[in-house]
């Protein structure tokens, strides 16, 4: 089964995937459907660690396994919502990797890091923007 590193590692392969006014995922997606097309059609199966958000998108991939015979699952894994972007900025601590920086740029880009804010939890808030703040602004 490919970990979801590979998966971004095909994004790496096409020109202009740092640019966030470039959209790759088309040239992206074709390359995916054709990959999986040939596992499929090796009677291997095939794991997509990638959330879908459009439904066509869901129902091609579907498709695909369907005319190959295969099954096909769908399966989203969620989590609340300050567990999730305290694992998106634990990732990128001392990462080197292009992938993981190129998404936290996107982040600053749109105007910097999320704060989780709390009901009630006044003081922890305002200490977690003090800490957003004090990072250093990207160029």
């Amino acid at each position: 089964m490919p970990r979801p590193r590979d998966r971004c590692r095909l994004h790496h392969l096409v020109g202009g995937w740092q640019d966030e006014e470039t959209d790759t995922w088309p040239v992206v997606s074709s390359l995916v459907r054709a990959m999986a097309t040939t596992h499929l059609g090796g009677g291997r199966d095939v794991v997509l660690p990638q959330y879908f958000a459009r439904v066509d998108e869901i129902a091609g991939f579907e498709k695909l396994a369907r005319e190959h015979g295969a099954g096909f699952r769908e399966v989203v894994l969620l989590d609340d919502r300050e567990a999730a972007i305290d694992r998106f900025n634990r990732r990128a601590q001392g990462s080197d990797d292009p992938w993981i920086r190129h998404h936290h740029r996107l982040i600053e880009l749109g105007g910097g890091p999320v704060v989780p804010s709390p009901v009630g939890a006044v003081q922890e808030t305002y200490e977690l923007l003090v800490d957003a703040l004090r990072e250093p602004i990207s160029p």
